[in-house]
């Protein structure tokens, strides 16, 4: 059985749009297949909210929480003067969400790899920290560090190192990290991007579906800055609706060819004939997700 990954892009509060994405896989049972997880910013929220495999508590947190939490503006004073080291906003709100609703504890026994991006400010590029293992203060850091948004939160310092979020890609950051599941060796992976240009790894060995908004849910200051109620419903909504589309019918096409081997059984004379049959409809199905999906990289 292929080895499928997920992989969620940073954008602030377009998270919200991966939420939606969520609940289509859920439907179809398609989030039980995934095998390992990488993320940038706030798509390592959304991943450890999905290790977490509730989706209950994520929808909750989107559309009750974020809203007041994620841009909680700080009292400039003498020792917060350099906005470009300790950001406008406080880190407070994201602590309390990461405190009161992810147990890190799953997070860090997760049974499959989870990976988080943050740029390397003494190196000037993208590090990859795997999550699984890591006590529950370092889990926490590599989170404050994958979204520390330059200018907007302030750095975050690791072991002596600062880092940013890893998705600047001025810096060599990284916004949608499919490295790490290559390197996992996933033959598939489903990856959320909240931005149409950014940057798309690609790897001969394993196919990737890419999934994007079919409609505006707003640009960096309209839709990455924006964490109000209305915004994340109707991202989810958009999320939700843009992955079911896809998933329909590609599930659509593969009830018709089944009912086809049904009608058309008595040409199957023996077990061999019947698994040949099963490999062609494998095959379509295969193409059909090609001709159906948003965006294929291989």
């Amino acid at each position: 059985m292929n080895k499928l990954g997920l992989v969620l892009g940073g954008g602030g509060g377009l998270g919200s749009y991966q939420i939606g994405v969520w609940k289509a896989l859920r439907e179809y049972g398609i989030d039980k297949n995934i095998k390992a997880v990488s993320g940038t910013s706030v798509g390592v929220l959304n991943a450890c909210l999905f290790a977490q495999n509730n989706y209950d508590v994520a929808e909750y947190i989107w559309t009750n929480e974020i809203e007041d939490k994620i841009l909680s503006k700080k009292k400039i004073n003498k020792n917060n003067s350099f906005i470009s080291s300790n950001g406008i906003f406080s880190r407070e709100g994201l602590i309390e969400i990461i405190e009161k609703y992810l147990n890190i504890d799953i997070i860090s026994n997760y049974k499959y790899p989870i990976y988080a991006a943050a740029v390397n400010l003494k190196k000037v590029n993208v590090q990859y920290f795997k999550l699984n293992g890591k006590t529950n203060k370092e889990i926490k850091e590599i989170m404050m560090a994958t979204s520390a948004i330059p200018l907007i939160f302030g750095i975050q310092t690791i072991e002596g190192i600062n880092y940013v979020d890893g998705g600047v890609e001025i810096l060599n950051g990284n916004n949608l990290p499919l490295k790490p599941l290559y390197e996992e060796n996933c033959d598939e992976i489903i990856a959320i991007n909240l931005y149409k240009d950014s940057i798309i790894e690609k790897s001969s060995r394993c196919k990737v579906y890419e999934i994007v908004p079919s409609n505006d849910i707003g640009d960096f200051f309209s839709g990455a800055m924006d964490f109000s109620l209305s915004g994340a419903k109707m991202r989810i909504k958009e999320g939700y609706n843009d992955a079911k589309n896809i998933l329909e019918q590609i599930f659509k096409m593969g009830r018709t060819q089944i009912e086809n081997i049904d009608n058309n059984n008595s040409m199957y004379q023996n077990e061999s004939d019947n698994k040949i049959k099963k490999r062609k409809l494998k095959n379509k199905l295969n193409k059909a997700i090609d001709s159906l999906k948003i965006t294929d990289n291989k």
